[in-house]
């Protein structure tokens, strides 16, 4: 990742990120991210990253893990490859992201 927030920084364990990372004999892998507090900051650096495209158009998807990719939130800017492709369904209409009061983003459900 090139950016997180702080509270995933906060929940990693460097003794056994360290560890991997040597063993793994890759100590770049240790590396840490840049990281802010919020949700909505790190949407705003990632969007102030990728050059002149207007945020309408950006493509973002968002997963509530790896092993969970049965479901995802994505962009309206998607929308070309997800009617185009008759593996995936919209089972939603568009909605703009929505922070709570702390600038995060609401837990994905199941």
């Amino acid at each position: 990742a090139d950016v997180t927030t702080r509270r995933l920084i906060e929940a990693v364990d460097l003794e056994k990120t360290f560890t991997n990372a040597i063993a793994a004999l890759s100590p770049e892998k240790a590396a840490l991210p840049m990281h802010f507090a919020t949700d909505r900051e790190c949407l705003d650096v990632c969007l102030k990253t990728i050059g002149m495209v207007p945020p309408e158009k950006t493509r973002i998807v968002r997963i509530k893990n790896t092993l969970r990719l049965d479901r995802l939130l994505v962009s309206k800017a998607l929308e070309p490859e997800i009617t185009s492709n008759p593996a995936l369904k919209r089972v939603t209409s568009w909605k703009a992201l929505t922070f709570d009061h702390m600038g995060n983003l609401p837990s994905m459900q199941p």
